[in-house]
């Protein structure tokens, strides 16, 4: 996808602002492979999630020597600690001492959500919360939608983002257990 938004943006972009935009082969490159992102600032996850897929055979290894709690408390420690050195640092210092440096420390940033994504399918999760919402939604009709719902006006009530990776979870798997109809599945696919 992230190419065809290329082949549409940057001819736009090019007549728009021809400065800018695609600039040297340097820059195009860098950001087509999302090494460091100046077209679309949004795209910044990519190269970390790249590297965490490369490295997730060493993660699952490393995974299996330990339980569960002491994999979530590593992973979540590790996130508290680089989100705040991103808070105090900021992104521009950060990616001053280099593109290398910053990507990895984006890629141990988002380790702790790739943790839960692992635990999730590792220990059945989606599974298990379908039942749970199918056998709740006999007393109350539509329980994974209500539970969503409240999940999102809870995550508005608390500013703070360090628990958006906990909150995107929950909010992935009450979304799961919500019946749709056969269109709502095929634009959900």
């Amino acid at each position: 996808h992230l190419w065809l938004i290329y082949l549409i943006f940057i001819p736009i972009g090019t007549y728009i602002r021809p400065d800018f935009y695609p600039g040297s082969l340097p820059i195009f490159l860098e950001n087509a492979l999302s090494w460091h992102c100046t077209y679309i600032g949004e795209q910044w996850f990519l190269f970390p999630y790249i590297l965490l897929m490369l490295s997730s055979k060493v993660i699952f290894t490393f995974y299996n020597r330990l339980r569960a709690i002491i994999v979530l408390m590593l992973s979540f420690s590790i996130y508290l600690i680089t989100s705040i050195v991103l808070k105090l640092l900021g992104e521009d210092t950060l990616a001053s001492y280099g593109m290398l440096f910053y990507n990895i420390f984006l890629t141990l940033y988002m380790l702790f959500p790739f943790t839960l994504g692992v635990l999730a399918y590792r220990g059945r999760w989606v599974e298990k919360i379908k039942y749970k919402v199918s056998v709740w939604s006999v007393k109350i009709p539509l329980c994974g939608l209500w539970m969503l719902m409240i999940v999102c006006i809870i995550k508005c009530a608390i500013p703070s983002s360090a628990f958006d990776p906990i909150y995107a979870l929950i909010f992935i798997l009450l979304f799961l257990t919500i019946p749709l109809k056969e269109t709502g599945n095929k634009i959900v696919s």
